[in-house]
């Protein structure tokens, strides 16, 4: 992300970063993993597009998360706030 700015730039401090609360680690990780992986339909003239909840589930039984349905409504906050309007 740093790298494509002009002119290139390092990535910040790590005085600046926040550190995510412990429950929301696991959203964080997958949310990284998966964010890519989405089904997308058409619906007149509006394209929606959502996370693929096959690949999340493989995900989280791949890195044995413990509480998936917290774990699932965080990562879908998480992406439909990443896509937008056309999300969901």
């Amino acid at each position: 992300m740093y790298a494509n700015r002009k002119p290139t730039q390092g990535p910040p401090c790590q005085t600046c970063f926040i550190k995510p609360a412990e429950a929301n680690e696991d959203a964080l990780f997958l949310f990284g993993l998966v964010r890519w992986q989405t089904v997308t339909t058409t619906m007149g003239e509006s394209t929606l597009t959502d996370l693929d909840i096959n690949a999340v589930n493989s995900a989280m039984n791949i890195y044995q998360i413990k509480n998936k349905p917290a774990c699932l409504s965080k990562l879908i906050i998480l992406f439909r706030n990443f896509w937008g309007q056309n999300a969901g």
